[in-house]
């Protein structure tokens, strides 16, 4: 018996991200998913069922640089005036 490949199911990935020069809060970004999606299921027939995913990234609160401290979540290492006094509040 040879085998075959059957397609079970076909999947379309939309994308959201931050619009140039603008940075939206996660509230901002899911509010303009839903959108979207409420958009497809009224103009596309078909549409079985729809799903919202995130793709996540860790920065510093104050200034957005990325985070480089792994699993620490009160220090990144000095990247601002912000983090290094966050770190003596929580640390001493």
């Amino acid at each position: 018996m040879a085998m075959k490949t059957t397609y079970t199911g076909v999947y379309i990935t939309i994308g959201v991200e931050q619009p140039y020069g603008k940075v939206l809060d996660s509230k901002d970004l899911y509010a303009t998913a839903r959108d979207l999606v409420a958009q497809i299921e009224r103009h596309c027939d078909g549409v079985d069922y729809s799903e919202i995913n995130f793709q996540t990234e860790r920065v510093c609160e104050f200034c957005g640089s990325n985070w480089t401290e792994g699993n620490n979540e009160v220090y990144n290492g000095g990247c601002c005036a912000g983090d290094e006094k966050t770190v003596l509040e929580n640390v001493g």
